[in-house]
């Protein structure tokens, strides 16, 4: 079983955990107090996702970005949550996060009523100050726990989304 689960927030801040069967990213314009620049702690398919997307922010001449430990936090939360909870129902999608934790649960539909809720979760749960703005890939089906998420599949789909594209270049709203 792999899973990739991945935050990344300004910048100059990135964090990622690996964990199950989907994967996460999230940025914001905001820079975290705990940030690290090394690869420690990484596994070869974290490093690998965390290079792609660093090349391709390097192609729009933007700044590399670096490792969190509170999005770290964040994104293992929300990995574990969508697997064990499954939260993504009644309408629900990626963004939606279960009411069996120490946090608000949302059901985050396509119309981004809940929004709010959703980019306030790195400052609801962890000591990061800051708004996240969250893409994903590979959260089809909660019951398929054998798929695996390869990174350069899901580097390249987000860069062929344009919703997902402006979130890991920091364009428009992001």
């Amino acid at each position: 079983m792999l899973a990739l689960c991945l935050f990344c927030y300004s910048s100059t801040t990135y964090g990622r955990r690996l964990k199950d069967s989907y994967d996460t990213l999230i940025s914001s314009r905001q820079a975290s107090a705990n940030q690290s620049s090394s690869f420690h702690g990484m596994n070869t398919k974290e490093k690998e996702i965390f290079t792609l997307i660093n090349n391709y922010r390097r192609q729009y001449g933007l700044p590399t970005l670096q490792a969190s430990a509170n999005l770290d936090y964040v994104a293992h939360t929300h990995a574990v949550d969508a697997v064990q909870n499954s939260p993504a129902v009644n309408g629900g999608n990626a963004h939606s996060w279960s009411n069996k934790g120490n946090w608000k649960p949302v059901i985050y539909t396509p119309d981004h009523r809940q929004a709010q809720l959703m980019w306030s979760k790195p400052s609801e749960i962890s000591n990061y100050k800051y708004y996240g703005f969250e893409i994903a890939r590979g959260f089809g089906d909660y019951r398929d726990r054998d798929r695996t998420v390869d990174p350069v599949q899901s580097v390249n789909a987000w860069k062929n989304s344009p919703a997902h594209n402006d979130v890991i270049i920091q364009r428009g709203a992001f």
